[in-house]
Formats: structure tokens, sequence, C-alpha cells
């Protein structure tokens, strides 16, 4: 089991105008509960997008890695995205400290952090049985609440970086906007995705402070995936119904208008995946070649996190080897189960890897369930 998005009927008519809550009741107990509803329909006298490009990240789940993070903000910015939903279950004490840095010192840029707790406990844990941090439920948290406050949505893992072609399009942001105006009813862009990785991987922040992005001078790159494999999207939020993390789906027929889907040549932009992967038989049945594609983007780069990282200081994890082995051995166990055919994606399978002394070092996403 995924989730569940849903669609509520009323036969009354329902003014938000009036009120931004609704009432839901259990008549067995007498319990009232009033749920918050956010409204994304479009805004009267709409004229502008207050975002050009924002990113969905999702579900932070045992999430350590703040030298990543860091990577992907700074990648994004570069190519003009100015709002970031961070979906957080768990993470360190640096990953929040990172994003709060961020949220206070990159200017007219939003960081908002929507907290994804698991599901509440009863007589029986739900959790065993429902993909919670799995993305499909939290793209589709994103885009709607993303309508009319960003003009295109990206989703993309925390290991990937888009990787546009600068000699025709300074960004992403570039590209995008140079798009809509020549079709604007372009609902979803497609870009297909390699593996990629460094030469040399850096391990403190202090050394990225001293070495910043120098490393990606020279990385290895694989021959792109064949599409849907691996395949990333942009969506324009309001012009889709419904959300996968690899492949378009129906677009919104409530609009009576007819939009399509655009999937981007080679030559106009990919995803370098620079997916840790301890295997390196993994990387040998992939051709790997040399890339130079990131030479002229170092100084752009290294001059960003010059300003951004000037005071940025992070806690010593000294546990931190040690997370980041039980996090991968807790990976690699569910990702077996999976492929036995069980229930590998829940969050509570293989839990017993996890110590209490690992366990310890995430701070958990504040209980967003309300029972009645």
């Amino acid at each position: 089991m995924v989730g569940y998005v849903g669609i509520i009927v009323s036969y009354r008519n329902i003014s938000l105008d009036k009120s931004n809550f609704i009432m839901l009741s259990n008549e067995s107990n007498n319990t009232r509960i009033y749920v918050p509803v956010i409204d994304r329909r479009r805004p009267v006298n709409f004229k502008k997008y207050p975002h050009v490009l924002g990113v969905c990240v999702l579900p932070l789940f045992h999430y350590y890695d703040y030298l990543e993070l860091i990577r992907y903000i700074e990648s994004l910015l570069m190519h003009g995205a100015t709002y970031f939903y961070f979906y957080h279950q768990s993470s360190t004490f640096n990953i929040l400290k990172v994003i709060d840095y961020y949220k206070i010192n990159a200017k007219n840029v939003t960081f908002e952090i929507v907290d994804w707790s698991l599901l509440p406990e009863t007589n029986a844990n739900p959790n065993d049985y429902i993909h919670r941090l799995e993305p499909s439920l939290a793209i589709f948290d994103c885009m709607y609440r993303g309508r009319y406050v960003v003009q295109f949505a990206a989703q993309l893992d925390l290991d990937e970086v888009v990787a546009m072609n600068t000699s025709k399009y300074s960004s992403l942001t570039d590209y995008l906007m140079m798009s809509s105006k020549k079709d604007n009813k372009i609902a979803s862009y497609s870009f297909r995705s390699s593996r990629a990785r460094l030469y040399k991987e850096t391990t403190t922040l202090e050394e990225l402070k001293k070495q910043k992005f120098n490393n990606y001078k020279s990385i290895k790159l694989t021959y792109p995936h064949p599409r849907p494999v691996y395949t990333k999207l942009i969506y324009r939020p309001e012009y889709m119904f419904n959300f996968y993390i690899h492949f378009p789906l129906e677009t919104d027929y409530l609009l009576n208008e007819t939009y399509s889907h655009y999937n981007l040549s080679l030559s106009e932009g990919t995803i370098h995946h620079f997916r840790i992967i301890n295997n390196k038989r993994h990387f040998k049945k992939y051709l790997e070649r040399k890339s130079n594609y990131y030479s002229s983007k170092i100084k752009q780069l290294n001059s960003n996190l010059s300003q951004h990282l000037t005071k940025l200081f992070l806690i010593d994890e000294k546990q931190l080897p040690q997370i980041k082995k039980a996090v991968q051995q807790y990976n690699l166990c569910r990702y077996e189960e999976y492929l036995k055919g069980k229930t590998g994606l829940v969050p509570f399978t293989c839990r017993n890897i996890m110590s209490h002394e690992i366990t310890k070092n995430f701070i958990v996403s504040i209980h967003s369930w309300l029972v009645i």
C-alpha cells in the first residue's frame, strides 16, 4: 500500500471564504476534529507566479549527509530555484542546521519544512504495511501545495544534479521559461538520467570550505538510461491532476484544456545521479566515460559557496561514521527484502538493524496526525 489520495464530494456548497477548516466527526464517541484546508484554486486576479522554479525534496528519513545536502541546494540555486519544500521525517541535527542556515542567508529564497511523520500506532502498527516514506504521496502533496506558488516544480532526489546544455541555456530556469514561451501547454518535462561519481569525495565541512567544488572538474559518467528508467520530471503543478516520480500521469481535466508532455533530448539536458554504490561491479556493467561537464561551472559554484558558507558551523558528530554504516546496512536490508517480494519499502522493515545508540541521533518530525 502506497497511500491514499482522495476526492471529497459534498452535496452542500462549501465556502472556503468563510472557513479554512473541514470538520470530521465520530458519532460513536462524539469526537470532532478540525482539519485545516490549504486552498490551491486559482487566486482571483492572478497575474504572476511568486516563484518560477520550486523544488520538492522527497521525504528525509534517517538522513545525515549534510555535504550532499549543501551540493544539492547550491546546484539548484545556480539553476534559479527560489522555493524548496522539504518533507521531513527524521534527520540529524546538522541537516536541520544547514536548512535553517540557508533559510536565513540565501536571499529571496524560501525554505519550507513539511512535517511528514509516520502513521500513529493503535493496536497494530500501520507503518508495517504502508510505504509512507516512498515518494508518491509526498509528490502529490507537494505539487498541489505548490500550485500558483511556483510556475514549475522539480522533484529530484538529494543525490541528483540537473545538467543543462549551458552552451544553449544559462540555467534550468532559463530553459523552462524559453520553452514555455514557445508552448505554454507543456505539463511536464522528462529528463533522462546517467549514473555519475566523483574521483574524490569531500568528507568534512572544513574540507568543502577549502576545496569547494574543485573536485568536480572531472567526473565519471555513464550513458543515460533509456526512458522511463530513472527519468525525472519537472511539472507545471496546476496543469496536472496526478503525479508519479518517473513518468507523467493524467493532466487536470477540470480545466478543460489539452496539455502535452515533453521529453528532453540529450542535447538539451540530463540528470546526473551521484548515487553511492558500494558494489563496484554495479558500475562495471555500465560503460563509464570521463566528463568535464562541470569545469565551466566551478567558478560560479565556488563563488556562491564562498558567500553562503562563511558563517556556517556545525556540531561535531562523533558518531557520524557509525550512523553512516548503520543507515547503509539498513537501506541494503530493505532493498534485499524488496527484491524478495517482501515489505522492503515500508519504513519499519529491518528496524532491528538500527540500535538505540544510532536512532537517538535523529530528530524526528512533529507528529502531524489527528485520531478520531
